[in-house]
């Protein structure tokens, strides 16, 4: 067997850019996630070979950050990969600026030197528009930018029109998102992450209506809970729901909602369009309190994965019953509780899957295969072997170190269902 170091260049440098791509995307969790670099510095110190070898890998050094922290070293690092990726695709990130003005016009200078290879952008990440910004990118053609991302706000808030034909990946996350348009031709997205106000329904639903033959990922906002006196409404007073849009997205699998304040809900957020294909749902809230009475949830019998999110868990066990009849096929249930709250209310969390339906007769998603638990509590008098009952497919229990340590506390007895199925710790499943 060849030693490592007698490797030629060229295989060393396949090798390099293989381990390059597989960290960056093991570094995001999902396609809504803005890249981060992954460290060269391991290979640059083994020895001066491959050091040699990784300066000359221009596809090593396509990462482009800007940030006020540090500015100098920021600027050699920023110039230095420009030159080393040489006619590469750059993933371009520009971070929120705070500190001082010459510094935040240092930043502003050194955009624009970057923004001279926007023909080679192929990712944009934007965290606040400030001075500069606008004007430079409404004034820039990017033929062969494929993701873009924005978040937080404009200063001055301003309209920007971006050109990026061939754009499949759009995040808008900002409170100004609605002041972002598109020039002709219009991109076709096949994955989309918006806000759903009064102010940007129109926008959202030309997107939906304009790529709803190739989106296949959608995750939606609701700063303003839908429902009975939330409702999202067009210029025209058409509620957005798909019933009188007949919006229909035929290839959609994976669609993500987030609820944004504590107080009345609505599940017309999940009937904002026809979607037949689903197969991945994640649903965030603030509180499971204060549904809408009059809203119902649509039949999902195609959902494979459901995953739900929660600041507090108080009043899981109400929304349950309507949501398990809703979604009979699943097979992975992830429950995650985002607060470390008291245990007070994590119980409730465990009632779909430990109480009976209300037929007595049936169990809760019989197909589960998979249950992911995160940031709760696990008391004592739950007996989690009662989740293999009644469903023969389910193999795996995986918790994260959160519930384990907080199951310890109260002496939860995790060897005890070892045997009923496999059970495992871990932050990242």
């Amino acid at each position: 067997m060849a030693h490592i170091g007698s490797l030629p260049a060229e295989l060393l440098s396949l090798i390099f850019f293989i381990t390059f791509e597989e960290i960056k995307t093991s570094s995001v969790s999902t396609w809504e996630d803005a890249a981060t670099p992954p460290d060269l510095l391991n290979i640059l110190l083994v020895c001066s070979h491959w050091k040699e070898v990784a300066v000359a890998t221009p596809s090593l050094w396509t990462f482009i950050e800007i940030h006020g922290k540090g500015f100098r070293r920021v600027r050699e690092r920023v110039r230095r990969n420009l030159e080393r990726s040489k006619n590469c695709p750059l993933d371009v990130v520009r971070r929120g600026l705070t500190g001082h003005p010459e510094t935040l016009g240092a930043c502003d200078t050194l955009f624009e030197e970057v923004a001279q290879h926007a023909h080679r952008w192929r990712t944009l990440y934007f965290q606040n528009f400030f001075t500069l910004e606008p004007d430079l990118l409404g004034q820039m053609h990017m033929p062969h930018l494929v993701s873009l991302a924005i978040t937080g706000v404009f200063i001055p808030a301003q309209c920007l029109r971006f050109n990026t034909p061939l754009l499949k990946s759009y995040i808008a996350r900002g409170v100004d998102s609605h002041l972002i348009s598109f020039e002709p031709p219009l991109p076709n997205l096949t994955h989309l992450r918006h806000t759903l106000t009064s102010k940007t329904a129109q926008m959202v639903l030309q997107h939906l209506r304009r790529s709803q033959h190739v989106l296949s990922a959608l995750s939606l906002g609701f700063p303003q809970t839908p429902g009975t006196q939330f409702s999202i409404h067009l210029e025209d007073g058409t509620e957005f729901l798909a019933e009188n849009l007949g919006l229909s997205l035929p290839i959609l699998s994976e669609y993500t909602v987030t609820f944004g304040v504590i107080g009345p809900w609505s599940w017309n957020a999940l009937r904002v369009s026809h979607i037949p294909h689903l197969r991945r749902l994640d649903i965030h809230w603030e509180t499971f309190k204060d549904p809408d009475p009059d809203s119902t949830i649509p039949f999902m019998p195609q959902l494979l994965s459901l995953s739900i999110f929660a600041t507090f868990p108080y009043g899981f066990k109400d929304v349950a019953p309507p949501l398990v009849a809703a979604t009979p096929g699943l097979e992975k249930v992830s429950l995650i509780q985002t607060y470390a709250t008291s245990s007070e209310y994590d119980e409730e969390w465990m009632y779909p899957l430990l109480v009976p339906t209300q037929d007595l007769l049936t169990t809760s998603w019989p197909q589960l295969v998979v249950l992911r638990i995160c940031g709760m509590c696990i008391s004592p008098w739950n007996d989690l072997k009662k989740i293999a009952t009644g469903r023969p497919a389910f193999k795996r229990l995986s918790i994260d170190s959160t519930c384990w340590e907080k199951s310890k506390d109260v002496e939860q007895d995790s060897s005890a269902f070892v045997g009923s199925f496999d059970f495992v710790v871990e932050d990242k499943p």
